[in-house]
């Protein structure tokens, strides 16, 4: 993944954890930035303000949402049954052992 694309991922708050943009707003000027404004993939929306410590405000574009969408896919595969099932206990945060939560039918579609 390119510096750009990261800072396009950071922008609308994708990640390793989730696929879903719960943010679009980036703040301050950086080099990649400004590679994606080129791109059309970024607009800048503020110079700046006080709740942005004056520094410019930024938002992707329609363009910009799906190219992250496709970055997102390239660099986060779904994950396999075993690791949603091991992540699903991780995010359980029981006091059972990975075993014994697995014959408890704990898991999704568990009995």
């Amino acid at each position: 993944m390119t510096e750009a694309e990261g800072t396009l991922l950071h922008t609308l708050g994708l990640g390793r954890r989730t696929g879903d943009a719960w943010r679009n707003h980036f703040v301050g000027s950086t080099p990649e930035i400004v590679e994606l404004i080129a791109a059309g993939l970024v607009e800048k929306v503020s110079d700046g303000n006080e709740l942005s410590g004056g520094a410019a405000v930024f938002r992707a574009t329609p363009a910009g949402k799906a190219k992250a969408r496709e970055i997102w896919a390239r660099e986060y595969p779904p994950l396999s049954r075993d690791k949603r099932r091991y992540r699903d206990w991780l995010a359980a945060d029981c006091e059972m052992k990975f075993g014994e939560w697995l014959k408890a039918g704990r898991y999704r579609g568990g009995s």
